[in-house]
């Protein structure tokens, strides 16, 4: 939970709060972000030192973030012009966008696949 916790404060200004409330939930400025889950073998006993163990999280940070926090989280550029009139709208315009990383990723991969079914078709 402290990374978790740390990795959050790093892309939030530091004037804003990160924090735990049992058993679950992960509060932003006090705002529910979202929650966290611990796993493990279902056979293991309260004692034993399990095999495994995964933590699992799922945040909700735009329905409650700035539009310059959710335009750096999903790492658009501050130029990047957004149209929406409200707040709302912004978040949900960048919400439903493909982060910029990702859009070139997926451009990459088509034009590489693009490439071979034509070097295939010659």
């Amino acid at each position: 939970m402290n990374a978790l916790a740390d990795a959050i404060a790093a892309h939030c200004p530091p004037e804003r709060e990160v924090s735990f409330d049992w058993p679950d939930a992960i509060r932003f400025d006090a705002g529910l972000l979202g929650g966290g889950r611990l796993g493990w073998p279902a056979e293991c006993i309260e004692d034993d030192i399990p095999e495994w163990l995964v933590f699992g999280v799922i945040l909700r940070a735009a329905a409650m973030a700035h539009v310059p926090e959710v335009q750096a989280a999903m790492a658009f550029t501050p130029d990047y012009v957004i149209t929406g009139t409200s707040k709302r709208v912004r978040v949900r315009q960048l919400g439903n966008g493909v982060t910029p990383p990702a859009a070139e990723w997926l451009v990459a991969a088509a034009v590489d696949s693009l490439e071979r079914t034509t070097r295939r078709a010659a």
